[in-house]
């Protein structure tokens, strides 16, 4: 969307609230975040130690193992674990190697200190040799200091996240000992201890628990400088608007900044239109683009301009631009949620549905775009993945505010294209009876099955919301706001929720004093304050 966004007028959604709001103590229950955890012991499936005085010789079968090195002497340790067990929904948060010293060699006061490698599973017990070794590699490492002679070494594993995993062992100082290898009959050998916990991001980049809580700001402005301060907490998303006709020019490097800081904390939510946002390219990297199929007048003022086709797009006719958006999004290194065409039932909402049209293949213009999008939405999806793109979660986005529901039921892309649903519900004028009937709505036909079985598995998200005062005035506003994280915890599956603050809009946070303060009181719920990965 552009980043300055009158306001829209969307009609009332239609429906009757869902149950009552959950009192303050089931809310407490909800919002703890998932805690469980479990820790696997892992015994080696293979060891041995390697000399460089004897390149050529195999101690597979020793039950002991010397660790030692100088500038004339190496001998690390190559020791290989089968992969964990990491049940569905958790990852591995710690993983550490365990070993005994057995005795010092001879002439040695202390046991070395531990570098810990991750290196290739390609080796076998029987024929490993100094001269065959496999080289240090990847990006599991660890460190421990000098154990104490019949003490066990912990030398936590700092980059493993799963499966097979095979590592060398090396002293990093001038000490030399030995440490029982796997075949020691008192069941001393080297373990792999590993904890697993419920993930704090999922693969779609939903929270595990909880919704994640961010806003947008009026000419994308960075959230840390213009409100975390202010709001007393760090924001969980943000979201951006763009346009195809932008291509390769998002995400920006203030995106990429702000995803990446601190430790990635902030999951960006892009948004990319098929309406041009300034001038139509007529070209990209030297490659023709044709001019927009269609110019829109009926949608309002956020959506009213010159538009790709979903046919153009289904007909690769926009694969320059797609492709340059390809590169842009491998350069940035970030991985996002990024909806394509948003708000197709707006954007269709006023479009003639009377007049078959030959042009659009009997259809109607409504009809026509509609019965064309959902080609258009996985055309582009596969020609991202085709360029090479792999960070990127897809999300289909509606207004949701429609009674005829055929417009979403058409226009679904399908469960294999999309991880996420969203849609944008506004409390304009504060009439709706609060926020969980403004969120429900869209979210109970969700539930009732209005895009299939599948589509009930996937995460839900408000890529947009606000209230405006209407008549009610601040107070009705307050109540809302004060509202959001019960209802959220009403409706678990919304995994995000993001509000619209812009500047200029009645449902701006800023304005009114009250309803800032109830927003900063609101945010600090737990069920928005979830742990991330």
């Amino acid at each position: 969307m552009p980043t300055a966004r009158p306001r829209r007028g969307l009609p009332a959604v239609l429906g009757a609230a869902l149950s009552a709001a959950l009192t303050a103590a089931a809310l407490l229950t909800a919002a703890a975040p998932a805690s469980a955890s479990g820790t696997q012991t892992i015994a080696a499936a293979a060891d041995a130690g390697v000399f460089s005085g004897q390149p050529t010789t195999n101690w597979g079968s020793s039950t002991t193992a010397r660790i030692d090195h100088s500038s004339s002497v190496d001998r690390p340790w190559y020791v290989r674990f089968p992969a964990p067990v990491v049940p569905a929904g958790e990852r591995i948060v710690e993983a550490h190697l365990r070993f005994t010293t057995k005795a010092l060699s001879a002439g040695y006061s202390a046991a070395p200190a531990i570098e810990v490698t991750g290196t290739s599973t390609g080796w076998s017990e029987s024929t490993l040799t100094y001269a065959n070794r496999p080289a240090a590699s990847g990006t599991v490492s660890g460190t421990a200091a000098p154990a104490v002679v019949g003490a066990t070494s912990d030398v936590l594993l700092r980059g493993y996240g799963g499966g097979p995993l095979s590592l060398v062992v090396q002293a990093s100082d001038s000490g030399s000992a030995h440490v029982f290898s796997r075949e020691d009959s008192g069941g001393r050998g080297p373990v792999l201890v590993v904890k697993t916990a419920k993930a704090g991001v999922q693969p779609d980049l939903s929270p595990a628990s909880g919704s994640w809580l961010g806003w947008y700001l009026s000419g994308n402005a960075d959230l840390r400088t213009t409100s975390e301060g202010a709001y007393g907490r760090q924001a969980d998303a943000f979201r951006r608007y763009y346009s195809l006709s932008q291509s390769g020019t998002w995400p920006s490097a203030a995106d990429t900044a702000i995803a990446t800081a601190d430790s990635g904390r902030r999951v960006l939510f892009a948004s990319a239109s098929s309406k041009c946002f300034g001038t139509c390219p007529t070209s990209v990297n030297g490659r023709a683009l044709p001019a927009p199929g269609l110019v829109v007048t009926t949608a309002g003022p956020d959506f009213n301009g010159s538009y790709y086709t979903p046919q153009q797009i289904s007909s690769g006719a926009l694969d320059p631009a797609i492709d340059a958006q390809a590169a842009r999004i491998k350069a940035s290194g970030i991985r996002f949620v990024l909806d394509l065409m948003p708000e197709v039932d707006t954007v269709t909402e006023k479009m003639d549905d009377t007049t078959p049209v030959a042009a659009y293949g009997g259809l109607t213009l409504r009809d026509w775009w509609e019965t064309t999008y959902p080609a258009a939405f996985r055309h582009w999806v596969d020609r991202l993945k085709a360029q090479g793109v792999t960070g990127v979660t897809f999300a289909v986005d509606y207004a949701g505010f429609r009674s005829d529901d055929t417009v979403y039921t058409r226009t679904y892309p399908g469960d294999a294209y999309v991880s996420w649903i969203a849609w944008d519900p506004y409390d304009f004028r504060c009439t709706k009876g609060g926020v969980k009937p403004t969120w429900s709505t869209f979210y109970t036909k969700l539930e009732n099955g209005l895009l299939g079985t599948g589509a009930k598995t996937k995460s839900y998200g408000l890529f947009e919301t606000g209230v405006g005062p209407g008549t009610a005035g601040s107070a009705c506003r307050v109540a809302w706001i004060n509202g959001m994280a019960e209802a959220a915890a009403a409706l678990p599956k919304i995994k995000a929720v993001l509000y619209f603050n812009r500047a200029s809009a009645d449902y701006n946070l800023d304005s009114d004093p009250a309803v800032r303060s109830a927003w900063i009181s609101e945010i600090k719920s737990p069920y928005f304050n979830q742990p991330h990965s």
